[in-house]
């Protein structure tokens, strides 16, 4: 019983739920499943490669100019959030 109430303090300090996402990845999110679009049909949309949209999705790699304009055109993002949050 101790030890496991070690480890939820322990979680709680490293690992808070829920975790915070990023606004623009769950709107990209929220637009391919609108869309019904797999990763790699979003991937081909935006003309990137399926790794890259992996990081993108992921948070790992950030958002490109070429790109953020991709999403707006195709996934009908807005600038302003592209701007805020890219």
């Amino acid at each position: 019983v101790r030890l496991s109430a070690m480890v939820r303090t322990w979680e709680k300090a490293h690992y808070p739920h829920p975790i915070p996402a990023n606004p623009l990845i769950a709107l990209i999110q929220e637009r391919m499943a609108e869309q019904n679009l797999k990763q790699k049909d979003t991937a081909i949309l935006l003309g990137i490669d399926e790794a890259r949209m992996s990081e993108i999705l992921r948070g790992k790699r950030p958002i490109s100019m070429r790109l953020a304009k991709s999403l707006r055109k195709n996934l009908h993002i807005e600038a302003d959030i592209l701007l805020d949050f890219a």
